[in-house]
């Protein structure tokens, strides 16, 4: 059903209810079975909702993500595995997805399960876009995620080439598109967060 709808109309566009190939998902709790919504807040981190929380891979940092006294505290930390956790900021605590997280669990935490890196982009000069620009990303995130899992990128590059020499580029975008594509996103960083948002203009 998906398929034959994006093929009859898929385009980078809001038109009738339609958006891409995205908009056709929105009513298939209803037209289908056995369909249901994640409502975990750690699957589905992307650049474009990491804004509403803040990240940790330290435990000694978890502790201002806990409404517990010290002994709560240190009981509850030994039972955390290791790994990324977020916690809702209270600006955000009102948002659906937010709030029925915390009506279910009565906790403001959560451990990360799956980050969504659209938009990375590896170049031959060794530059890396993290994603477009007009998501703003702290440098908590841009550590936590991009960095490190760039790093392990680039380990399995090297590994790579150590078979086969042609791995040292497959892949990897050239200097000339780093150029433009640097340029296109400082213009939607500008249009999303400065015209779009307190000028109140509508550029797509």
């Amino acid at each position: 059903w998906w398929r034959d709808r994006c093929i009859e109309w898929c385009f980078n566009r809001f038109e009738d209810g339609k958006f891409g190939d995205q908009k056709y998902l929105d009513d298939w709790t209803t037209r289908f079975d056995g369909i249901q919504v994640l409502r975990h807040l750690g699957g589905g981190l992307a650049p474009w909702n990491v804004q509403q929380y803040i990240f940790s891979a330290s435990k000694k940092e978890l502790k201002s993500f806990f409404p517990l006294s010290k002994v709560e505290l240190s009981e509850k930390e030994e039972q955390l595995p290791d790994g990324i956790w977020g916690s809702i900021k209270d600006s955000y605590s009102n948002l659906y997805a937010n709030a029925f997280w915390y009506k279910l669990h009565r906790l403001t935490y959560f451990p990360a399960v799956f980050f969504h890196f659209h938009g990375v982009k590896l170049y031959e000069n060794g530059e890396v876009i993290f994603a477009p620009k007009m998501y703003l990303l702290s440098k908590k995130v841009v550590y936590i995620f991009y960095k490190l899992y760039i790093e392990k990128v680039k380990a399995a590059q090297y590994k790579l080439i150590s078979f086969d020499p042609d791995f040292k580029t497959i892949g990897l975008l050239s200097t000339k598109q780093f150029q433009e594509d640097n340029r296109k996103g400082w213009w939607g960083f500008v249009k999303t967060n400065v015209l779009n948002k307190y000028l109140k203009t509508s550029l797509n």
